[in-house]
């Protein structure tokens, strides 16, 4: 086999690790993207009134995604909180 033939296995074998290791990763941020949804719900619950990302009913707005999850959810505390 040939040194160019040999570098394109091996490209391919790399791209093929990194793959499987995107969608591992893809994996884990998903989870902890449902953890804080549903520790957010949890707190917007215990208070009595949904906010951002839910709508009345507790239920995920249809726009939300991902890339719209920002960290400072319960930035304005609810009145008991102070």
């Amino acid at each position: 086999m040939s040194k160019v033939a040999r570098a394109s296995v091996s490209a391919k074998a790399d791209i093929r690790d990194l793959k499987r290791e995107v969608r591992e990763v893809h994996k884990i941020v998903s989870n902890i993207k449902d953890m804080i949804l549903t520790k957010w719900k949890v707190q917007d619950e215990k208070y009595g009134e949904y906010r951002w990302p839910y709508d009345e009913e507790g239920d995920l707005l249809p726009t939300v995604n991902h890339t719209t999850l920002y960290p400072w959810h319960n930035e304005e505390p609810h009145e008991e909180e102070g």
